[in-house]
């Protein structure tokens, strides 16, 4: 009685745990398509526009933050990028790319890939037939009877 006494206290402790942190730490979520509202209306701009516009404009554009890429780097992220489309494309599977590595993720789709090939093979392999199975209780109509 005393272990079970325990064991509940633990499973209360841990979710009350949880809720504190679900309550304290709020995860962003961005939506993968935007909505009609985030579009802006697109503009011809003139030659004469782009050569006489103001460098704030420039300078707006590059507040956006960026991580430059090594050349040393560059396959490897391309290669990552090539995976994580692989998992969403093929198995509609979004995971958090920033904790999983390159290895992971390609672990991930081979098991994804057995599975599917284990399904597939398992829906298209036909059951094999029973050579002792007995004629009477087969569902299968009965032949008619020879005629002399």
């Amino acid at each position: 009685m005393e272990i079970i006494k325990k064991a509940l206290f633990l499973l209360l402790f841990i979710g009350l745990g949880s809720t504190v942190f679900a309550q304290t730490k709020k995860l962003e979520v961005y939506p993968a398509i935007e909505a009609d509202e985030a579009k802006t209306e697109e503009t011809v701009l003139s030659k004469n526009s782009i050569l006489n516009s103001s460098s704030s404009s420039f300078d707006s554009m590059s507040k956006n933050s960026f991580d430059s890429v090594s050349n040393d780097q560059v396959d490897s992220i391309a290669n990552r990028l090539k995976i994580v489309e692989t998992l969403i494309r093929n198995f509609k599977r979004a995971y958090d790319y920033r904790i999983l590595t390159t290895k992971e993720l390609e672990l991930i789709v081979k098991n994804l890939q057995k599975n599917k090939l284990l399904q597939n093979k398992i829906v298209s392999t036909p059951e094999p037939e029973d050579v002792h199975a007995d004629q009477t209780n087969s569902l299968a109509p009965m032949p008619p009877p020879a005629q002399e």
